[in-house]
This record gives C-alpha cells, sequence and structure tokens, in this order.
C-alpha cells in the first residue's frame, strides 16, 4: 500500500568534485569532496528512467519478428520490449513512437542507450527521429553504515513519514524540498527515488544524513531488533537458521545457547554459523568452550504400556500427571 507509492520499474532497485577530499564515496573507490558531500558518503546511482519521442507510427509486431533482442506479447503488455548490452539497459518501445529507456547507470549512459534503440528502429526501416529525450526519474542508493530506529523516525516526522512494517520493512520519507521519496531501512540502507537531476539525490541525502545520526540505533539493541531471523522477546536474542534448522539464543553477556540439530557435527556448525552472523554485525565475537549439554532421543517400541502400573512399580525415577 505506502510501497506501491514507489515507482516499481523505477527501482529497477557520484561523481566527486576537486575541493577537499578525505572521505571515501559509495562505491568505496573515489575520494569524496567534503565540500558537496559533507557527510562523507556519496548516494551510488542504480538506475535512470528517461523518455524520447521517435515521432513516428511504428509497427510493434514487425520490430519484434526483425529484431532479434526484442519480444512482444500484446496481450500482456502494448509495448515492445527490447534489451542491449552496452549499456546495459531495456527499452519499452511503444506503437505511437514514444520510447521509455530504464537500467542505465547514469545520464549519459541513458542517452547514449535511447540513441542505439533509435537507430535499431531507424535501420528496420521506420523513419525514427530522436525527439525531447527527458530525464524522467533517476534512482540512488547508499548505506550509512549504522542501525536505524525507524519508530522513532516515523513518530517525530510524521508528516513526512510512512512507517507500516506489516506491509513494507522500510520507512517512506517524502521529502518536500527537494522533492524526493526516500526508503529507510533499519540496517542503514537508503534508496532514494524521484530526482530528474542526481544534485537532487545528494542534496536530500545530505538534508536527510544528521536526521538518521539522530535516530542511530546502538549495537546492542540492533543486534536484538534486527536480524532477519531473530526476535528480542526476553533477555537474549532468538535466532533462526534453516541450514542446519536450529535456533540460538544468544545473551548480552556473549554466552550463547544452540537447540534443534539433530547431530553433534550440525550443532557444532550451526553454532559457527550463528557465531559468523554476530561477526558480521562487527562485534569481535569467538568460538570458544563449545560444548554438549543435552541429547535427546527418541523411538517406538511398538506397543502400548501401562503407565499407571509404570509409575507405581517405579515411583522414586518417574511422574505421572
Amino acid at each position: 500500500m505506502a510501497a506501491a507509492a514507489v515507482d516499481q520499474m523505477a527501482l529497477g532497485l557520484g561523481t566527486s568534485g576537486g575541493g577537499a577530499a578525505a572521505a571515501v564515496g559509495g562505491d568505496g573507490a573515489e575520494p569524496v569532496d567534503l565540500v558537496e558531500h559533507p557527510s562523507g558518503i556519496v548516494p551510488t546511482l542504480q538506475n535512470i528512467v528517461s523518455t524520447v519521442n521517435l515521432d513516428c507510427r511504428l509497427d510493434l509486431k514487425q520490430i519484434a519478428l526483425q529484431a532479434r533482442n526484442a519480444e512482444y506479447n500484446p496481450k500482456r503488455f502494448a509495448a515492445v520490449i527490447m534489451r542491449i548490452r552496452d549499456p546495459k539497459t531495456t527499452a519499452l518501445i511503444f506503437a505511437s513512437g514514444k520510447m521509455v529507456c530504464t537500467g542505465a547507470k547514469s545520464e549519459d549512459h541513458s542517452k547514449l542507450a535511447a540513441r542505439k534503440y533509435a537507430r535499431i528502429v531507424q535501420k528496420l526501416g521506420f523513419p525514427a527521429k530522436f525527439k525531447d529525450f527527458k530525464i524522467q526519474n533517476i534512482v540512488g542508493s547508499c548505506d550509512v553504515k549504522f542501525p536505524i530506529r525507524l519508530e522513532g523516525l516515523a513518530y517525530s516526522h510524521g508528516a513526512f513519514s510512512s512507517y507500516e512494517p506489516e506491509l513494507f520493512p522500510g520507512l517512506i520519507y517524502r521529502m518536500k524540498q527537494p522533492k524526493i521519496v526516500l526508503l529507510i531501512f533499519v540496517s542503514g540502507k537508503i534508496v532514494l527515488t524521484g530526482a530528474k537531476y542526481r544534485k537532487e539525490i545528494y542534496a536530500a541525502f545530505e538534508n536527510m544524513f544528521p536526521v538518521l545520526t539522530e535516530y542511530r540505533k546502538t549495537q546492542q539493541r540492533w543486534i536484538g531488533e534486527q536480524l532477519s531471523k531473530g526476535e528480542y522477546r526476553f533477555a537474549a536474542v532468538i535466532m533462526r537458521i534453516r541450514d542446519p534448522k536450529t535456533t540460538a539464543l544468544i545473551f548480552a553477556s556473549g554466552k550463547m545457547v544452540c537447540t534443534g540439530a539433530k547431530s553433534e557435527d550440525h550443532s557444532k556448525l550451526a553454532a559457527r554459523k550463528y557465531a559468523r552472523i554476530v561477526q558480521k554485525l562487527g562485534f569481535p565475537a569467538k568460538f570458544k568452550d563449545f560444548k554438549i549439554q543435552n541429547i535427546v532421543g527418541s523411538c517406538d517400541v511398538k506397543f502400548p504400556i501401562r503407565l499407571e502400573g509404570l509409575a507405581y512399580s517405579h515411583g522414586a525415577f518417574s511422574s505421572v500427571s
């Protein structure tokens, strides 16, 4: 419901200046201009959606039959879907001559891809032109590297926020200026969409970063609240994995109990996996003093048993209720 406000196709979910370079960019490779990006983080552009007018009527069936990189199913969608590898993009080509290009990672790549699609259509015999090219949407993403208290953020910024975890795991923040929609996840991952220019993506993130810092979670609270398979209902994190199918109780002291394994080896393997998950969250976890505390087995003797008689004659060792 709330998530539907985000353009799903656009989510098919930086460049630095020459000033003071003292941090690493969103891709971890280039220095960041701290004048333009005070946070030290540059959102990475993930998708550019652009439109262009080929200014002629098109026979979509003919295009689909003659172009090897195209597909057309009019019962499902009233456009030819065409793809190229360089730049890796997808185009939606309509009979009216309108075209939507999506998937490019930069504005220049989007325009280059759109020109390539127009050239393909021209080679198929249509008098296609290249008119009214326009960037319609830019999607960027970044990671602030710390968990965020979405409940607190939603409460104090209620006029701009929508947070319904039962429907969508992220908080949807609609910024007024620049007019950008941010998807903010408790893990610290951020998706920004709705921009026409990359500078709007950068400005929106810089406006939001101090707010995100204000609602930063402490690490111990984080391990309880946002392990993708964890719960925090009493004085331990309850975490589950599927292979081996087990449950772990992780205590603040560093002690851990692993239960549910069907063999000693599986129990040790599962315990190592839980320790590794905790390590990936930034804790200096080790793997010490592993010990089997209890083994439960079962069998079927294939005949019924008089429990009352057994309890009476072995009362010192048994209990029936």
